[in-house]
């Protein structure tokens, strides 16, 4: 898909490739740059993958990229214990990533560099894989949502909700 563009990570794996480093980009989906990434040395096009199939091949990556777009398949991504590359904005989405300069090679590339050691790929995955766990997991989603829920009916004043209700209400007996 042009919008996400796949191409300027491509750019990015092609300076790595010549400094001799043994990167290799799998790009899921097909759009519009499909032909041009699927020419590209180091660079295999998989084709559209259905959102149930997508943590197989997340567990079988070292990073995941993605250069100007936000999904929820990076959160997805992170709780596989991948190290996610993205610019982003969300403070809470910034403790799971590593953030780059959108659209600056020299940015990307530092990251990716950096992502090289199986060590720091370990270290960040492992820790943006516990803050969704933590954090961000449906389950924790859903009691924080409940817990706003119950929150927002107990400071409920039902009477003054009533009609012909006067000011001055309380609350519903319990």
């Amino acid at each position: 898909n042009g919008h996400k563009n796949p191409r300027f990570l491509a750019e990015a794996i092609a300076v790595l490739r010549r400094e001799g480093l043994p990167f290799c980009g799998l790009f899921i989906g097909a759009g519009e740059q499909a032909d041009d990434l699927a020419s590209r040395e180091g660079c295999r096009l998989h084709g559209y993958m259905p959102a149930d199939q997508l943590a197989e091949l997340y567990v079988a990556s070292d990073i995941a990229a993605w250069p100007v777009s936000y999904s929820a398949s990076q959160v997805e991504a992170a709780a596989c214990g991948l190290p996610v590359i993205m610019t982003i904005e969300e403070l809470e989405l910034r403790e799971v990533c590593i953030p780059y300069r959108e659209l600056d090679l020299d940015s990307m590339v530092a990251v990716l560099r950096r992502l090289a050691s199986e060590q720091e790929r370990q270290r960040v995955g492992l820790a943006g894989a516990r803050i969704v766990h933590d954090r961000l997991s449906w389950n924790v989603i859903a009691r924080t949502r409940a817990r706003d829920y119950a929150a927002a009916v107990e400071r409920r004043d039902y009477e003054s909700l009533a009609p012909g209700a006067s000011s001055g209400g309380g609350k519903a007996p319990a």
